[in-house]
């Protein structure tokens, strides 16, 4: 663990290590992760680029929540839910699905 806070703690400060915080976090056996809306990375190549890199699991802010799923008593939109699994998958991370 004291490895792991080095290499974050260099990260922080800018040292220019070249291990994302992802890879960091793998090695010690944890992960580190972000929850997204889907939205906002596909309209945001940097913060898409950042998430895929620094992230080893996602979660999803809203998109896995009943209203957002199920809108209406004839209505279900799993699109948005996808392509939070979808770019976990892409990009072999973990995928939390607490709002399920």
């Amino acid at each position: 663990m004291q490895d792991l806070a080095r290499g974050l703690g260099g990260f922080a400060a800018g040292l220019g290590t070249q291990r994302s915080i992802a890879d960091l976090a793998t090695a010690a056996g944890v992960r580190f992760g972000a929850a997204i809306e889907p939205g906002e990375v596909a309209g945001d190549a940097t913060y898409a680029s950042l998430v895929a890199r620094e992230a080893n699991s996602l979660t999803a802010e809203n998109v896995m929540k009943w209203g957002p799923i199920h809108p209406q008593a004839d209505v279900w939109n799993f699109a948005p839910a996808d392509a939070v699994v979808s770019l976990a998958g892409a990009n072999s991370m973990r995928l939390r699905g607490h709002t399920l």
